[in-house]
């Protein structure tokens, strides 16, 4: 009754501007209470008697009947939110027609209402994901629930007939980092019916993975290992094989910068940077007092392309960013249920972050003598310590640097400890410089430093030697704070979130060969009766026949 009086945009800009509950227990409290009272009126039509139970349904098929009697695929708004929908029906399937009813809400308002708890069965993610994919695939007026999460792979590109047909290619240094690239595969290209495979150029060492994601066709060049020696390696060789590519994307984990910005946003594990740009932070000069790098125009990497700047420009936009966002944590969803061994949720590790002056030694004096004698950031630690967990070490927890976002996510999840459910964790995008290096940072002095002078946020191996092979962008998931804490915990989610970026990624990026095939049974049937002589509407025909000349 309140809500009803009051005017729509007092309430629902509260909602979307803040989508929280201010007292998770008192809501869950009076949520269930909103349950059992719907479940006493369920009772009592069911106690009545059998005229009005009659009536009741009467109503229901009346209303029923009046939506499936409109022709085509028109939608019937019923209220202000909810919306049916008939879709066409199939001729193999008689007279039969699908009616969807579903919500007409906003990305901001789906994600409050995901939120709040007000979908029903939230913790089943196959419930949501069908209703996401149903309202996808009706706002598109496509009749398939293939792939529900895929909007890109409503139609698979046509599988290229030469090596000179693939435009993108992503590179690899990790099996990890490949593993989570292949899952967010629609398709994979094997052999053709002549059992014939794509192969390589003569003398071309590298080994190749061909496939499509949405309606790119894309090849994965795997690493033989980390580095820019291998990177640039692999490229070189790329190029040759695959001649026409005009995209490569450098996707796997990286390190990351905590804090950075002047309003110091934050990155925590799991997050995704993508590449503006790159420097070499192990490329300068060393002095005796001091490394410095080498920034000259003829030194430095150059800046991406005009092309690809204003792209990365767009997906910064508040809208696309949040697009990204969203449609990553969707395909993340996906990598993690069906690759659960090797993309799954780090559940029970925590994201910590340590001052830069707390190394990571063994704690107990008592247990190693070099790191009792330990007692500042140039002095050396134990083999064993480099090697260990901080629980095997005894890391104090006490130190560890609070960071806003955490206690965000505990608000949601009920928990303090992020990533102990991982169907409510939403990776943030994160836009910055890459510093890349045949140099692993695990310093946390040395990354604030470097973040300091070249205004990286993202630490990694190979990026610089693919930059001035082909047109590049770095996409990473960030698994440690490229400090001496480093955990592999978090590898696998990272990498898979990731590869989800870069499925999400793919969707702004054009390219020059978009050849697709339709999907569904119904367009592919469609399609084949478009390019048959018997088809009756000769003009409409794909392959018109041509008017014969009259000859006398």
């Amino acid at each position: 009754m309140l809500s009803a009086s009051l005017p729509h945009d007092a309430w629902c800009n509260a909602l979307s501007t803040t989508p929280r509950p201010q007292n998770l227990e008192l809501y869950r409290w009076a949520q269930n209470l909103g349950w059992i009272a719907f479940g006493t009126q369920v009772m009592s039509l069911g106690m009545t008697c059998l005229l009005v139970q009659l009536l009741v349904v009467m109503i229901m098929c009346v209303s029923t009947v009046l939506v499936v009697g409109q022709t085509g695929s028109v939608e019937h708004p019923v209220g202000s939110k909810l919306v049916l929908t008939q879709v066409e029906a199939d001729p193999n399937e008689g007279f039969r027609t699908a009616v969807y009813a579903r919500l007409w809400l906003t990305e901001t308002e789906e994600e409050s209402m995901l939120i709040w708890g007000l979908f029903p069965q939230r913790s089943n993610i196959g419930w949501w994901e069908r209703y996401r994919g149903r309202v996808h695939n009706l706002r598109s007026n496509m009749q398939t629930e293939e792939n529900p999460y895929n909007n890109m792979s409503q139609k698979r590109p046509l599988r290229p007939k030469s090596r000179g047909e693939f435009e993108i290619a992503i590179i690899c240094a990790l099996p990890i980092e490949a593993n989570a690239v292949l899952g967010v595969f629609d398709h994979h290209w094997k052999e053709n019916e002549d059992g014939q495979s794509f192969g390589k150029a003569e003398n071309d060492p590298n080994a190749y993975s061909n496939g499509a994601i949405g309606r790119h066709n894309v090849v994965l060049a795997h690493l033989p290992g980390p580095g820019k020696v291998a990177a640039a390696t692999t490229a070189a060789y790329c190029s040759v094989s695959y001649p026409d590519i005009r995209l490569a994307l450098v996707v796997g984990t990286c390190g990351g910068t905590p804090l950075y910005g002047k309003g110091k946003r934050e990155i925590l594990l799991g997050d995704v940077v993508i590449s503006t740009g790159v420097v070499q932070h192990d490329f300068g000069r060393r002095f005796p007092d001091e490394f410095t790098l080498k920034e000259t125009l003829q030194d430095s990497l150059g800046r991406p392309s005009l092309e690809l700047r204003s792209l990365v420009g767009k997906l910064e936009t508040k809208i696309y960013h949040e697009k990204v966002r969203i449609a990553t944590h969707n395909h993340l969803q996906q990598v993690v249920k069906e690759r659960k061994i090797l993309a799954r949720h780090p559940e029970g590790l925590h994201d910590n972050l340590f001052p830069p002056n707390y190394r990571h030694k063994h704690q107990d004096r008592s247990r190693c003598t070099i790191c009792a004698a330990c007692n500042g950031n140039s002095d050396p630690v134990c083999d064993v310590a480099l090697g260990s967990t901080c629980k095997e070490l005894k890391c104090d927890l006490q130190p560890s640097l609070l960071r806003r976002r955490l206690d965000e996510v505990s608000i949601v999840d009920g928990k303090k400890l992020v990533g102990s459910n991982s169907q409510t964790l939403f990776p943030m995008i994160h836009f910055g410089t890459f510093a890349s290096g045949d140099m692993v940072v695990k310093s946390a002095e040395f990354r604030d430093q470097l973040a300091t002078s070249t205004g990286a946020i993202g630490f990694e191996m190979e990026s610089a030697g693919v930059w001035e092979i082909f047109q590049t962008v770095v996409i990473k998931g960030v698994s440690n704070y490229a400090d001496c804490h480093n955990n592999d915990g978090w590898q696998g989610f990272a990498a898979a979130s990731a590869a989800a970026c870069t499925k999400a990624f793919l969707k702004y990026w054009n390219s020059t060969k978009q050849d697709t095939r339709p999907e569904t049974e119904g367009q592919k049937r469609r399609e084949a009766s478009l390019n048959s002589p018997s088809f009756t509407e000769v003009n409409q025909r794909n392959n018109p026949t041509p008017p014969a000349s009259i000859t006398f």
